[in-house]
């Protein structure tokens, strides 16, 4: 079968399979599921989910992450997200005010990460002239990861170049875990239309809010 991202939700077409597609008890030709869903593959079942994941309710027993430190619940359920994320592959969006420590973040997540000893590498999308800049960025952070810092604030122009990359990377093109940055809320952005929505799905695997010290 094959899955394709959409604006209204994942489109689901099987490729004329011998044991079949089927959501519940219908088998189907092709249709337009809404996370969460599930269907199956022959034998296989796909759970499809909502791109962020909460954070853990309960606070973690860890009091600090990388260089960040801190004991207060908000960041210790913080602490406990990144230890999970670092583990795996999917893109993470850090979200936070000025100075809430998300490059710290970032770089905490690659050091406790497998790709630890392979590139770091930090591209500003607020400043980026073009296309070519991006491509740069993601071929000098190969196997390794990628920081798309201040997404938020990503040009047009920038924005379709980055959404290319990370197409490519998910057809497994490139090998880069990417890690993107914002001081605003982007799924907000993206409902206001100020954020290309295929640009948020491939970025939001996992949300993490880096909370202001008065919360801390």
């Amino acid at each position: 079968a094959e899955l394709g991202l959409l604006g209204e939700g994942v489109r689901v077409r099987d490729l004329e399979s011998t044991n079949g597609t089927f959501v519940g008890t219908a088998r189907i030709e092709g249709m337009v599921l809404v996370p969460p869903a599930e269907l199956r593959v022959g034998r296989t079942r796909i759970e499809l989910l909502p791109a962020d994941l909460p954070a853990p309710e309960a606070p973690g027993e860890r009091l600090e992450f990388g260089a960040l430190v801190g004991q207060s619940p908000a960041m210790r359920r913080l602490f406990a997200l990144l230890e999970r994320v670092a583990e795996s592959e999917v893109p993470l969006v850090l979200e936070g005010e000025t100075g809430t420590g998300k490059s710290v973040a970032a770089r905490a997540v690659h050091d406790a990460s497998p790709r630890a000893a392979e590139p770091f590498i930090v591209l500003d999308l607020a400043s980026a002239v073009d296309a070519g800049a991006v491509q740069h960025g993601f071929r000098a952070a190969r196997s390794g990861t990628l920081v798309l810092d201040r997404g938020d604030d990503a040009p047009a122009h920038i924005a379709e170049a980055v959404a290319a990359a990370l197409g490519a990377r998910e057809r497994g093109e490139l090998d880069v875990r990417p890690i993107a940055t914002s001081r605003t809320d982007l799924r907000a952005r993206v409902e206001a239309g100020a954020l290309r929505r295929d640009l948020w799905f491939h970025l939001a695997a996992v949300r993490a809010h880096l909370p202001p010290l008065r919360e801390r």
